[in-house]
C-alpha cells in the first residue's frame, strides 16, 4: 500500500531538511528520484541527500515567491494602484441590494436581479460574493431605513 500524497509533504524546507520519517515509506513503495540528464543523472534513494536538498530548496523558493509577491502588492499600494479588478458596484446597487434584502430574497436571487451599469461588465449580473462585499462595506447609519437618502424609484429597472 502506498502512502497518501499528503502524508509525506511539507510546506517548509526546514521540515524536509531533517530527513523526514516518510523516507522509509517511500523506499518501501519503490518511490525514487531519477534524473535523465545533467550532473545528477541517475536514480536516487528517497532517504538520500538529494531528496532532502531538493525539498529544502523548493520550500525556500515558495517562500521567496510569496515574499516577492507581497512586496509587489505593497509597492503598488504605495503608488496608488489597487490590487484586483475594476469596481462594479455603486450606491445605486447598494440601495437596491438592501431593498431586495429587506424583501427577504435570497442572496443568489438578489445577485440575479442586480445589473452592473458601468465598465467592461456592463449589463452583466454581479456575483453573490460581490453583493456580500457591498453589504459588508455598508454603514447602516446612512439613513433611518438603511437606504441612501435618494429615492429608489429610478432603480426599479433592475428588477426583472
Amino acid at each position: 500500500m502506498s502512502p497518501s500524497p499528503s502524508s509525506c509533504t511539507s510546506t517548509s524546507g526546514s521540515a524536509a531538511a531533517s530527513n523526514s520519517p516518510c523516507s522509509p515509506r517511500l523506499k518501501a513503495s519503490d518511490v525514487g528520484l531519477e534524473f535523465l540528464a545533467g550532473e545528477l543523472k541517475g536514480s536516487h534513494d528517497p532517504s538520500g541527500i538529494v531528496f532532502t536538498v531538493l525539498a529544502a530548496m523548493s520550500g525556500m523558493e515558495r517562500e521567496y515567491i510569496r515574499d516577492r509577491t507581497l512586496e509587489g502588492h505593497e509597492s503598488a499600494r504605495k503608488r496608488g494602484k489597487t490590487i484586483g479588478g475594476a469596481g462594479v458596484t455603486d450606491d445605486d446597487m447598494l440601495s437596491m441590494a438592501l431593498h431586495l434584502r429587506d424583501q427577504e430574497m435570497s442572496l443568489r436571487d438578489i445577485a440575479k436581479r442586480l445589473i452592473i451599469t458601468t465598465g467592461a461588465k456592463r449589463g452583466q449580473h454581479p456575483s453573490p460574493a460581490t453583493v456580500m462585499r457591498v453589504w459588508r462595506s455598508h454603514k447602516p447609519s446612512q439613513s433611518r431605513t438603511g437606504l441612501p437618502s435618494r429615492s429608489i424609484t429610478g432603480l426599479l429597472w433592475c428588477i426583472k
